[in-house]
């Protein structure tokens, strides 16, 4: 039974302080009161303390709850205020949702604040010791007036797996006795509606791709909260999310998950407001009716174009000038222009959508003024955009109801290259994931997913996760059985490292959140999905922490060494004598120079590769070493030698930091190419270890530099032949080779519909050609399984096995040439076989996919590097899993 300790009787200090109702009718009304104001202790991972009185009681997300730090030992509080003293008698507590469970605190009290001459605190009016498990606590007691009450919890009273936490999603104070048996009825449950639609008439929901009020985006959220709107973050822009705002303001993202059902809302009444990126740059329009997106431009001089439209009458400042890139567009048949710049394109539109309105303005506020931008300090909206910004929401709201539920017209958006089956095979784990590992564990030839866990809290229950692939789209999670899920980890990479023809794993580690104390895992395969630790056998029981792991024989001599980055520490290069032993060769190998030593955070050092970048047949070294790039020749695997010119004679490094590299031929001439994700850079291999930054004028230099790039990959995911370039940075980056050095924004219309991307990796998970796509997220965001639709057949699949050369077929050489002679054997595609590395959350798996035409028929050549042999299978048709073993 759950213990109440009421107030002591004999205390007459705290029943002095308490101020019983004199009225008693009062007690018989169980009327919800509705507080001024909601403040808590803290706010655990960007949620806010907004939800917990919106009317949602069942949380079904995370961030539809409160939920507080739980970083420091200290009490938590959540407090409802009012701005003249209120009777209440009941006060129900709607617990948050931990991986299913409700998550009541064990230990908590119910205070009233009092002030008068014996006292000027919280006093408790009831003492919860030893709370049991519920989805809610409902508190009856004499009627106590205050301005103030709030729930207390004490350090460590918070449920068993976060005893520091306290997990709430919604108070509900009453005037009146209210018993836990009137919950849930009909007139109960009305209320509750009555509520969240009331609040929901005042609430302004605002989209970004990653939680927290940064830059601009805290500029908007500022300014819409002056104006007396209730801000919250977006994270999904499904139905559930849409049905809790009056309006939306997408803050700029190009890629916008669920356009469907973006319509759909205003259809049905709602208002959203699209601002710069998010007008079309990557998926186009939302709305094409209103407008068409055109490009972006460059600063330009704007004007007002229609003065007489509720959102542009009476601004009086003309935004004379926009800075930095905004969005042109042309006005459909159902849009106004308000806004134009000095070509006469239109920068500003709005318009009706069935029941509801949109507004598209294409420059992001606080980035238009009459004052030079060289002299602007931080971002601040000035008085044309202010009035431009409220005029929209008005607009948007005002003499618009939001009709519910709604009332679907069935819009269908084109199809998009990517469909979530996450649901569907239940993969939908939310936790605080990092890198994603695919390789094929037990030989089925179907590819496995694994995936790093870091530790939220010291009592987290956190599990690294296998995922066993058993065909048509079914996985099992295997961690625990197999043996891999501890310790937790950071990086991770497949690769046979003993060479008895079994998958083995290595996991990375570096502190991070509560995960401050762990080692890296070496994971020994038996071909069967099953492990065992040989860390402390393997000599790598001392590495201390590193994050991007890559295996790769640097010395040709038949197994797979290992090269990792150091988080505040030296990177390290440990040689394999053949038997899954290493010994650390760092200093030998003239590696000592690199890493993070004194470094504090891992922006700067956190991206490293490993590939034959000159043809000699050794691999060779690009790593990022405090924030700059340095390129290693591999001397006949005896030594690195620094090569300070790669970038050509006179040229400094390549600098900025990165937490991810990719790899890979994006060019299709025959030597590998590097692009750099955070300095956003594409550095072209012109040969002889001489590389030229082709970023500008390529498409990708409309990307941010920015080191929050958890990972990149060089991947073919439409089976054209040609990599496209993926970055995981939060939300993520989507760009597809057109094939002539130039690259095409794809953010949103490939169709990945994922939030808060952070490791990932493509595979071809189904074996049917082409690339599947697997990422985790942060903070309790769900991961995603993503199927590739196209389904075209247009693509081999090359595995490699190696017998004098590592029985992975690391460091092996692929080429896809059409089949003919001279001018008409057209090379489809180069790769080289690599295992890890590149990214903090992301890494190269061991399959090597080429895309080709259906049509024709195909020659294969692998070089192994050890022995030098040459393999040549001619005349092969797609789509087919090729295994080509050495001789």
């Amino acid at each position: 039974m759950r213990e109440l300790k009421k107030l002591p009787a004999c205390a007459a200090a705290i029943a002095a302080a308490l101020i019983f109702a004199a009225n008693a009718s009062a007690a018989d009304k169980a009327t919800m009161l509705r507080p001024d104001k909601v403040a808590t202790d803290s706010c655990g991972y960007e949620v806010e303390n907004k939800m917990l009185c919106d009317g949602v009681r069942e949380p079904i997300r995370w961030q539809e709850a409160w939920i507080s730090t739980e970083w420091t030992e200290s009490p938590r509080w959540a407090e409802l205020s009012f701005t003249s003293e209120v009777p209440v008698r009941t006060v129900a507590i709607f617990w948050g949702v931990d991986e299913g469970a409700p998550a009541a605190s064990r230990a908590y009290s119910i205070q009233a604040w009092q002030t008068n001459a014996a006292t000027n605190a919280f006093v408790n009016i009831l003492e919860v010791k030893n709370g049991k498990p519920a989805a809610r606590s409902v508190h009856t007691f004499k009627p106590v007036t205050s301005k103030r009450f709030r729930v207390w919890q004490p350090v460590g009273g918070g449920i068993a797996s976060r005893p520091n936490a306290m997990w709430i999603a919604e108070i509900e104070l009453y005037e009146g006795e209210k018993p836990d048996r009137e919950f849930g009825t009909p007139a109960d449950l009305a209320e509750a509606e009555r509520l969240r639609r009331e609040v929901r008439d005042r609430t302004i929901g605002v989209f970004r791709r990653a939680r927290g009020y940064r830059g601009p985006v805290g500029v908007i959220a500022n300014f819409l909260g002056k104006q007396g709107w209730r801000v919250i973050q977006l994270d999904y822009l499904d139905e559930r999310e849409l049905r809790l705002c009056r309006a939306a303001v997408m803050c700029g993202p190009r890629a916008l998950p669920n356009m469907d059902t973006l319509a759909e809302y205003v259809g049905n009444g709602g208002g959203l407001m699209f601002l710069n990126n998010s007008c079309g740059r990557g998926p186009g329009s939302a709305f094409p009716d209103i407008w068409e997106f055109t490009g972006m431009a460059d600063s330009c001089a704007l004007s007002l174009e229609d003065a007489r439209h509720p959102i542009t009458r009476g601004i009086t400042n003309a935004m004379e000038t926009a800075y930095g890139e905004y969005a042109t567009m042309k006005a459909g048949r159902k849009g106004t222009a308000l806004v134009r710049d000095a070509k006469g394109r239109d920068v500003a539109v709005a318009g009706a959508y069935g029941k509801g309105r949109a507004v598209a303005i294409g420059t992001f506020p606080g980035m238009s003024s009459e004052a030079d931008l060289s002299k602007k300090k931080g971002v601040a909206l000035n008085p044309g955009e202010c009035e431009l910004l409220a005029n929209s929401v008005k607009w948007l709201t005002q003499d618009t109801k939001l009709r519910e539920p709604w009332k679907l017209s069935g819009i269908k958006r084109p199809k998009t290259l990517y469909e979530n089956v996450t649901d569907a095979c239940g993969m939908t784990y939310g936790g605080y994931s990092k890198n994603v590992a695919m390789g094929d564990v037990n030989g089925d030839g179907r590819l496995e997913i694994f995936a790093t866990q870091c530790k939220i809290s010291t009592a987290d229950p956190c599990f690294n996760l296998l995922y066993r692939n058993d065909g048509d789209w079914k996985f099992a999670e295997i961690g625990q059985k197999a043996g891999v899920n501890l310790p937790y980890g950071i990086g991770s990479v497949f690769g046979d490292v003993d060479n008895d023809g079994n998958m083995d794993l290595f996991v990375s580690w570096m502190p991070e959140m509560a995960n401050k104390s762990n080692v890296p895992a070496l994971f020994m395969g038996d071909g069967k999905c099953g492990f065992r630790n040989a860390t402390r056998e393997a000599g790598l029981g001392d590495m201390g922490q590193v994050s991007v792991c890559q295996l790769a024989d640097v010395d040709n001599d038949g197994d797979l060494d290992l090269y990792v980055a150091g988080c505040g520490q030296e990177n390290r290069m440990y040689r394999n004598n053949g038997k899954g032993a290493f010994q650390d060769v760092t200093t030998a190998m003239g590696l000592g120079d690199l890493g993070a030593k004194g470094e504090t955070g891992y922006g700067g050092n956190m991206a490293c590769g490993m590939a034959d970048l000159d043809g000699d047949g050794y691999v060779d070294l690009a790593a990022f070493s405090k924030g700059v790039l340095y390129v290693r020749r591999n001397d006949g695997g005896v030594k690195f030698v620094d090569l300070p010119e790669y970038m050509g004679a006179g040229r400094e490094r390549v600098s900025g930091g990165s937490l991810g590299l990719a790899l890979g031929d994006y060019d299709n001439d025959g030597d590998l190419d590097i692009y750099v994700a955070g300095c956003n850079a594409l550095l072209r291999n012109d040969g002889k270890f001489r590389f030229a930054d082709v970023t500008k004028g390529s498409g990708l230099d409309i990307i941010e530099r920015h080191k929050g790039a958890y990972g990149t990959e060089l991947v073919d995911w439409n089976n054209d032949g040609l990599l496209d370039i993926f970055i995981a940075c939060s939300f993520y980056e989507a760009f597809q080779n057109d094939g002539n050095g130039k690259f095409s924004d794809k953010t949103a219309a490939i169709g990945l519909d994922v939030c808060g991307v952070h490791g990932f990796n493509f595979g071809d998970l189904d074996n049917d050609g082409d690339l599947d796509f697997y990422a985790t997220s942060w903070a309790k965001q769900p991961s995603a399984l993503l199927k590739n639709t196209l389904d075209d057949g247009n693509a081999l699949t090359i595995r490699v096995k190696g017998t004098r050369t590592n029985r992975s077929g690391v460091g092996a050489k692929v080429w896809v040439y059409d089949d003919g002679e001279g001018k008409a054997r057209k090379l489809r595609g180069y790769r080289e076989v690599r295992a890890g590395g590149g990214s903090m959350y992301s890494g190269a798996i061991l399959d090597q996919h080429v895309g080709v035409p259906r049509t024709g028929k195909y020659t294969v050549e692998v070089l192994f590097p050890v022995s030098g042999q040459k393999v040549t299978l001619p005349g092969l048709t797609p789509p087919q899993i090729v295994t080509i073993a050495e001789p």
